[in-house]
């Protein structure tokens, strides 16, 4: 894998993650019930499709506009990874041990 993906795909992902732990946590601090709010769903899609968009455009400017298909699939699937990876382990260590009871509202 070039460097140059590997790494932007990493940074992005760590950002994706860190992005969705704040707003984790600011839901849970606001109201329990914004978890089942619709367009904070339509908000989040829109904010991680944005963030990795921008991700495969950065790493394209860094390759120099010499970008295959596997370079920009590879940034935004290691990307999209690495973001849902931080955002599930956070989740599960704030509804199964943090606060359990704030999983059955």
């Amino acid at each position: 894998m070039n460097e140059i993906v590997k790494k932007n795909a990493v940074k992005f992902g760590v950002i994706a993650g860190i992005i969705a732990v704040v707003i984790t946590c600011a839901m849970y601090a606001i109201n329990l019930q914004l978890f089942a709010e619709w367009w904070i769903g339509i908000a989040n899609i829109i904010i991680y499709t944005a963030l990795g968009i921008y991700a495969m455009v950065q790493t394209k400017k860094q390759l120099n506009g010499i970008y295959s298909f596997k370079d920009a699939f590879t940034t935004y699937f290691v990307y999209a990874v690495i973001g849902i990876a931080i955002s599930i382990t956070f989740n599960i260590l704030l509804f199964n041990f943090i606060d359990p009871s704030a999983k059955k509202l």
